[in-house]
Protein backbone atom coordinates (compact mmCIF):
# COMPACT_ATOMS: atom_id res chain seq x y z
CA UNK A 1 0.00 0.00 0.00
CA UNK A 2 2.55 2.83 0.72
CA UNK A 3 4.84 2.02 -2.53
CA UNK A 4 2.56 0.24 -5.05
CA UNK A 5 -0.31 2.49 -4.26
CA UNK A 6 2.12 5.33 -3.39
CA UNK A 7 1.36 6.29 0.20
CA UNK A 8 4.03 7.00 1.08
CA UNK A 9 4.19 10.69 0.40
CA UNK A 10 7.84 11.61 0.80
CA UNK A 11 8.96 8.71 -0.77
CA UNK A 12 7.00 9.41 -3.96
CA UNK A 13 7.68 12.69 -4.33
CA UNK A 14 11.76 11.71 -4.14
CA UNK A 15 10.74 9.22 -6.69
CA UNK A 16 8.96 11.26 -8.92
CA UNK A 17 12.13 14.10 -8.46
CA UNK A 18 14.94 11.36 -8.94
CA UNK A 19 13.03 9.55 -11.77
CA UNK A 20 12.20 12.85 -14.21
CA UNK A 21 15.11 13.27 -16.24
CA UNK A 22 15.64 9.00 -16.63
CA UNK A 23 11.56 8.33 -17.80
CA UNK A 24 12.02 11.44 -20.56
CA UNK A 25 14.06 9.29 -22.11
CA UNK A 26 13.28 6.86 -24.51
CA UNK A 27 12.04 3.92 -23.59
CA UNK A 28 14.53 2.11 -25.49
CA UNK A 29 17.40 3.93 -24.04
CA UNK A 30 16.29 3.15 -20.06
CA UNK A 31 18.29 0.42 -18.37
CA UNK A 32 16.29 -0.95 -15.56
CA UNK A 33 19.52 -1.57 -13.49
CA UNK A 34 19.72 2.67 -13.66
CA UNK A 35 16.03 2.94 -12.66
CA UNK A 36 16.51 0.18 -9.89
CA UNK A 37 19.39 2.35 -8.63
CA UNK A 38 17.07 5.46 -8.21
CA UNK A 39 14.71 3.44 -6.69
CA UNK A 40 16.82 2.63 -4.22
CA UNK A 41 17.87 6.26 -3.60
CA UNK A 42 14.43 7.44 -3.18
CA UNK A 43 14.59 5.17 -0.69
CA UNK A 44 17.32 6.54 1.43
CA UNK A 45 15.89 9.64 1.00
CA UNK A 46 12.85 9.49 2.63
CA UNK A 47 11.45 7.75 5.49
CA UNK A 48 10.82 4.68 3.70
CA UNK A 49 14.29 3.96 4.54
CA UNK A 50 12.61 3.18 7.96
CA UNK A 51 10.51 0.56 6.70
CA UNK A 52 11.02 -3.51 7.03
CA UNK A 53 14.47 -4.34 5.06
CA UNK A 54 12.22 -7.16 3.55
CA UNK A 55 9.83 -4.98 2.39
CA UNK A 56 11.77 -2.86 0.74
CA UNK A 57 13.79 -5.36 -0.83
CA UNK A 58 10.85 -6.76 -2.40
CA UNK A 59 10.38 -3.63 -4.39
CA UNK A 60 11.83 -3.87 -7.93
CA UNK A 61 11.65 -1.71 -11.43
CA UNK A 62 8.89 -3.23 -13.96
CA UNK A 63 9.00 -1.87 -17.33
CA UNK A 64 6.68 -2.93 -19.51
CA UNK A 65 4.42 -1.27 -22.09
CA UNK A 66 1.15 -0.06 -21.09
CA UNK A 67 -1.95 -2.46 -21.90
CA UNK A 68 -3.64 0.33 -23.85
CA UNK A 69 -0.36 0.74 -26.44
CA UNK A 70 -1.96 -0.94 -29.07
CA UNK A 71 -5.08 0.45 -28.86
CA UNK A 72 -3.23 3.58 -29.65
CA UNK A 73 -3.17 2.66 -33.34
CA UNK A 74 -4.41 4.89 -35.75
CA UNK A 75 -5.52 4.74 -39.84
CA UNK A 76 -3.58 8.38 -39.53
CA UNK A 77 -0.42 7.61 -37.01
CA UNK A 78 2.37 5.79 -38.18
CA UNK A 79 2.75 1.91 -36.91
CA UNK A 80 5.77 2.80 -34.29
CA UNK A 81 4.90 4.13 -31.33
CA UNK A 82 7.55 6.85 -29.17
CA UNK A 83 6.69 5.74 -26.00
CA UNK A 84 8.72 7.27 -23.03
CA UNK A 85 10.09 6.25 -19.88
CA UNK A 86 7.16 7.36 -18.12
CA UNK A 87 4.66 5.33 -20.13
CA UNK A 88 6.42 2.09 -19.02
CA UNK A 89 7.81 2.52 -15.60
CA UNK A 90 5.87 0.39 -13.47
CA UNK A 91 7.16 -0.45 -9.46
CA UNK A 92 6.57 -4.19 -8.48
CA UNK A 93 6.80 -6.34 -5.87
CA UNK A 94 8.60 -9.09 -5.67
CA UNK A 95 6.24 -12.17 -4.11
CA UNK A 96 7.95 -15.61 -3.22
CA UNK A 97 6.07 -18.62 -0.78
CA UNK A 98 4.37 -18.68 1.35
CA UNK A 99 3.23 -14.76 0.29
CA UNK A 100 2.64 -15.82 -3.70
CA UNK A 101 -0.51 -18.03 -2.50
CA UNK A 102 -2.31 -14.93 -1.19
CA UNK A 103 -0.88 -12.20 -3.70
CA UNK A 104 -0.99 -14.23 -6.78
CA UNK A 105 0.32 -12.94 -10.29
CA UNK A 106 -2.97 -11.77 -11.56
CA UNK A 107 -3.45 -9.79 -8.04
CA UNK A 108 0.32 -7.63 -8.24
CA UNK A 109 -0.46 -7.62 -12.26
CA UNK A 110 -3.71 -5.64 -11.20
CA UNK A 111 -2.01 -3.66 -8.38
CA UNK A 112 0.57 -2.51 -11.47
CA UNK A 113 -2.05 -1.12 -13.32
CA UNK A 114 -3.55 0.39 -9.99
CA UNK A 115 -0.03 2.16 -9.77
CA UNK A 116 0.18 3.04 -13.27
CA UNK A 117 -2.78 5.30 -13.00
CA UNK A 118 -1.92 6.97 -9.90
CA UNK A 119 1.63 7.57 -11.06
CA UNK A 120 -0.13 9.38 -13.78
CA UNK A 121 -1.95 11.38 -11.49
CA UNK A 122 0.99 12.25 -9.17
CA UNK A 123 2.76 13.10 -12.57
CA UNK A 124 0.57 15.73 -13.46
CA UNK A 125 0.48 17.12 -10.08
CA UNK A 126 4.00 17.10 -10.21
CA UNK A 127 3.77 19.20 -13.71
CA UNK A 128 1.67 21.50 -12.30
CA UNK A 129 3.50 22.41 -9.10
CA UNK A 130 6.75 22.68 -10.62
CA UNK A 131 5.55 24.91 -13.20
CA UNK A 132 3.26 26.99 -11.38
CA UNK A 133 6.45 27.77 -8.90
CA UNK A 134 8.59 28.69 -11.95
CA UNK A 135 5.51 30.72 -13.61
CA UNK A 136 5.11 31.86 -10.07
CA UNK A 137 8.37 33.79 -9.28
CA UNK A 138 8.47 34.92 -12.33
CA UNK A 139 5.40 36.79 -12.49
CA UNK A 140 5.71 38.63 -8.77
CA UNK A 141 9.58 39.84 -10.78
CA UNK A 142 7.50 41.96 -13.33
CA UNK A 143 3.77 42.40 -11.57
CA UNK A 144 4.27 42.83 -7.99
CA UNK A 145 0.82 44.57 -7.95
CA UNK A 146 -0.97 40.93 -8.72
CA UNK A 147 0.42 39.29 -5.37
CA UNK A 148 -3.39 38.99 -4.07
CA UNK A 149 -4.59 37.63 -7.27
CA UNK A 150 -1.87 35.22 -7.41
CA UNK A 151 -2.27 34.48 -3.41
CA UNK A 152 -5.92 33.03 -4.37
CA UNK A 153 -4.84 30.81 -7.16
CA UNK A 154 -2.44 29.79 -5.05
CA UNK A 155 -5.27 28.66 -2.42
CA UNK A 156 -6.95 27.46 -5.34
CA UNK A 157 -4.07 25.35 -7.05
CA UNK A 158 -3.57 23.91 -3.33
CA UNK A 159 -6.89 22.46 -2.96
CA UNK A 160 -6.96 21.04 -6.27
CA UNK A 161 -4.04 19.33 -5.17
CA UNK A 162 -4.78 17.85 -2.56
CA UNK A 163 -7.91 16.48 -4.17
CA UNK A 164 -5.56 14.56 -6.72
Amino acid sequence: KKYLLLGQGDFAQSLMEELETELSKPEDDLFRHSLASILDSSVRCSNAQYDHPDVLARLDVVLAKPASAGELEDAHQPKKHHLVGWDVFSLGYITTTPINSILTEDIVNDYQHIFRFIWQLKRVEYTLSTSWRHSHNRILEHFPEISRQLHRSHILRHEMSHFV
